[in-house]
């Protein structure tokens, strides 16, 4: 066997394997729009799920990260909270997202 042959036989099993391994690992985002979520009742939904609160972002936002990997930035605004949710999987956890920001809405992202 030459030595071509060999290393073609050991590298591109590993870079299909490369290939699929990074696509497991591809994040979601998406932006909801929860109606009268406050930063008060997030942060108790967020703590009530095992979460862990960060709020020391500059200005009026919460986040909220899941031992899951789902990690949630809300700004609170008057009448409404815009969420980016990020989440490590290709989905988003609908009964996670629901038991957070309670009734909520996608919204196209720009």
């Amino acid at each position: 066997m030459n030595i071509k042959m060999h290393i073609s036989r050991l590298v591109l099993p590993s870079l299909v394997v490369l290939a699929f391994g990074t696509a497991a690992f591809a994040e979601k985002k998406e932006v909801r729009v929860a109606n009268g979520l406050t930063a008060g009742q997030f942060i108790r939904n967020c703590e009530s799920q095992g979460g862990e609160i960060d709020d020391s972002t500059q200005g009026e936002g919460v986040s909220c990260t899941l031992s899951n990997g789902t990690n949630i930035d809300c700004s609170f605004g008057p009448k409404d909270t815009y969420c980016e949710v990020t989440t490590p999987r290709s989905s988003v956890p609908t009964r996670t997202i629901k038991g957070l920001l309670g009734d909520s809405t996608v919204q196209a992202m720009k």
